[in-house]
Formats: C-alpha cells, structure tokens, sequence
C-alpha cells in the first residue's frame, strides 16, 4: 500500500521522490572538491620545486 501512495505521489509531482538527487550531488561536490586538491597540488607542487631547486643550487 504505502509503494502504491509512492508511485502515484512520484506521478502527481516527482519532487516528492529525490532519493537519486542526493546522490549526484554528492557525486558532483566529490568532483569538485577532487579537482580542486588536484588544481591546488598542481600549483603548490611547482613552488615547492622551485623552493628545493634554488635551495640546492645555493649550497657549495
């Protein structure tokens, strides 16, 4: 009875049923946030390579 009251709830407005919502929005902001640690280590990776190389180079 009560997937009955489901199906035809999802019919008259399918707002009312978004369990599959949260998970693509939780799938996106783990895409987002995988890029940015990406775009960020990327980044400070290369300053951290300059730091080593000028560090290496000032040494006798």
């Amino acid at each position: 009875m009560v997937q009955l009251a489901a199906r035809l709830l999802s019919r008259i407005d399918p707002r009312l049923t978004s369990r599959g919502a949260t998970a693509v929005e939780y799938a996106l902001i783990l895409i987002m946030i995988a890029f940015v640690i990406i775009g960020g280590v990327t980044l400070f990776g290369q300053s951290v390579l300059h730091l080593f190389e000028d560090s290496t180079a000032k040494m006798p």
